[in-house]
């Protein structure tokens, strides 16, 4: 069109004389100006066709980059995909670790060399206070005959020093009668009596007096200390009598309370391990149905991956494959639109405009198709993880409830213990 407009302002503008030639001047202003009116018409036109060319090319770069996006999004999702998948993975290898290590624990707790080697810990334990309680009698009855012998000799001492005070109290009492003794004799042998009477009476009888006082005192007081120390030591003699009663009564009283806590602490031990080894017994039977549930749960949900990962993909493939398709559509649609866009320039308005709108709902519904797929493999992976944690938190529960039956079970232990140790 461009073309042909040139060429008519050519052949106007190079042919005038021949158009005045054959016509009045007035056509041909009218033709000249009628020319211009459609060089202007054209030239819009023109200004249009460049204007939508421009609205095109923009429309397709738009397309392109959404495709472009398209395209990375999928390649995100698919490698979200794969770090799931090796993620459960681990995770059922973990899963089946586990369950593997459990049932060998169930195993060598079943076998009878456990079972016997469970016995003699529950044996152990159920013996410890007894023998904690045997020692602590030991080392009471260790104190009492410590004290015993501590008061023994207290009272061999004090019986000693009674004795040896006695001793020189008769000593003195005997040195004292010999010497009054001989001064009776002395003053008896004395010839002038009277005259002694007399000097006695007249010097000495103020001190006599006062040494038969002082010395009556003193055998009183004597006297008095030596009946308390005879007193002192019966007291002790009886307090050492009932202290050796009392040592043998609690020594009697201890081995009997020793043997009977023994006859009573092996027929509780006997009773409560026959209990807990049927209650052991019990619970590694629930145990291993839980544990066959479980592996069977496990092997569903194995099974459950792989049609999962076979499925995504055969996704995966179809995807590639509308990926490509899609991708040889556009690279052929845009090879179309550059020959009609360079064969039908001068086309109208409508028709480019119908052909790009088909090609560009051509992308969009590709589009759209796509974030299907992608919505359709969040969800796939959602489920997958949602799955995993369900069984994670199947296998804390069940590890849980087997320690609280193991800590129940030791608890009743050391409670029997204690009962046994208050009925004692």
């Amino acid at each position: 069109m461009l073309i042909l407009i040139l060429a008519l302002t050519f052949m106007m503008s190079s042919q005038p004389p021949q158009i005045l030639h054959h016509g009045t001047r007035t056509e041909w202003t009218s033709l000249t100006g009628h020319f211009r009116l459609r060089e202007q018409e054209l030239q819009k036109l023109l200004n249009e066709e460049r204007h939508n060319y421009r609205t095109l090319k923009e429309l397709t770069t738009r397309l392109q980059d959404e495709f472009l996006q398209a395209q990375n999004e999928i390649r995100h999702l698919l490698s979200d995909k794969q770090t799931l998948q090796h993620q459960m993975k681990l995770q059922a290898a973990d899963f089946q670790k586990s369950l593997l290590a459990k049932s060998k624990r169930l195993e060598e707790l079943q076998h009878p060399l456990q079972q016997e080697m469970l016995k003699a810990q529950m044996q152990q334990e159920m013996d410890a206070p007894v023998r904690e309680m045997r020692l602590q009698l030991e080392e009471e009855i260790e104190k009492y005959k410590a004290e015993y012998y501590k008061l023994r000799y207290e009272c061999l001492r004090l019986q000693s020093q009674a004795d040896q005070q006695r001793e020189e109290h008769a000593r003195a009492l005997e040195s004292q009668r010999l010497r009054y003794q001989a001064e009776v004799s002395l003053l008896d042998q004395e010839t002038d009596k009277e005259a002694l009477a007399a000097r006695l009476q007249s010097s000495d009888q103020r001190s006599n007096d006062k040494k038969l006082e002082a010395l009556m005192k003193e055998r009183v007081q004597l006297k008095v200390r030596n009946q308390g120390l005879e007193a002192e030591v019966a007291e002790l003699l009886a307090q050492r009598e009932t202290k050796r009663q009392q040592a043998d009564n609690v020594a009697k009283v201890l081995n009997k309370q020793l043997t009977d806590s023994q006859d009573l602490a092996r027929s509780l031990g006997l009773e409560s391990a026959r209990q807990q080894l049927e209650t052991k017994q019990k619970e590694l039977q629930l145990s291993c149905e839980e544990n066959s549930r479980l592996c069977k749960q496990l092997h569903g949900a194995g099974r459950q991956i792989t049609t999962i990962t076979c499925q995504m993909e055969t996704l995966k493939s179809s995807h590639k494959q509308d990926v490509n398709s899609l991708q040889l559509e556009f690279m052929l649609s845009q090879q179309e639109l550059e020959k009609e866009k360079e064969a039908y320039k001068g086309q109208t308005e409508g028709n480019e405009h119908v052909h790009v709108w088909s090609l560009s709902n051509g992308i969009k519904t590709n589009d759209h198709f796509l974030r299907m797929c992608a919505s359709v493999l969040r969800t796939e992976v959602e489920l997958l993880r949602a799955e995993i944690t369900q069984l994670r938190e199947v296998l804390m529960e069940k590890e849980e409830e087997m320690c609280r039956k193991v800590h129940w079970v030791h608890e009743e232990g050391l409670h029997k213990a204690a009962q046994v140790q208050k009925e004692r």
